[in-house]
């Protein structure tokens, strides 16, 4: 082996030794809603049905974290989890209840849903992946959001809904920033889809 490539092949393993070295077995991701606000046309009372585990478990022991997904290299090997302190349901319902109480209706947000009630929102399942891939010159990250809704009145339902949002993006600055904005984007794509739907159903 000659001296240059001899000497690119040393380069090469301590980058990657570098890498391996940097690379973070665990990225926080908290996302605290700013509600758009631009919704109207909402009156009267609503209850939103969430389930309280983030908040039990919390309470049980505060070291548990969400899973949101995975940190990979560039070579698609899984270096470590995307986490976050609040459970995925918690965050959307935090963020609809903000959206319909500045639509105009007054919220009032309970674990279970119970008959005889009128107009209800439940949130049926959320689920989340926001992953990340990183490299010495870049990171990329993607967001894929579901929600699951159903609206009942007066003990009936009256839809069952399903909202999506994928966004994904590449970052070489401020790297860390990059997933929580992209999270904080879909759930702003998921407001805009599901809060002018209740609207609509609800009047």
């Amino acid at each position: 082996m000659n001296k240059v490539l001899s000497k690119f092949v040393v380069l090469g393993l301590a980058a990657a030794l570098l890498l391996t070295g940097c690379m973070p077995t665990a990225h926080k991701v908290d996302v605290l809603y700013n509600p758009l606000a631009v919704y109207r046309g909402g009156s009267g009372q609503v209850t939103l049905v969430a389930e309280a585990a983030h908040q039990e478990q919390q309470a049980s022991n505060p070291a548990i974290r969400w899973v949101l997904g995975q940190i990979k290299d560039s070579d698609g090997a899984v270096r470590g989890d995307v986490i976050s302190d609040y459970s995925p349901q918690s965050v959307i319902a935090d963020a609809m209840k903000r959206e319909l109480s500045a639509a105009g209706y007054r919220v009032d947000q309970t674990e279970s849903r119970k008959d005889g009630q009128g107009r209800v929102i439940v949130l049926t399942a959320v689920t989340v992946a926001l992953n990340e891939v990183v490299s010495l010159a870049k990171l990329e990250s993607s967001c894929n959001l579901v929600v699951k809704v159903e609206l009942w009145n007066n003990g009936q339902v009256i839809k069952r809904s399903e909202y999506h949002s994928k966004l994904s993006d590449m970052a070489i600055k401020d790297r860390d920033v990059l997933p929580q904005q992209l999270f904080q984007g879909a759930l702003g794509e998921i407001m805009q889809q599901a809060v002018p739907d209740i609207i609509r159903q609800f009047n």
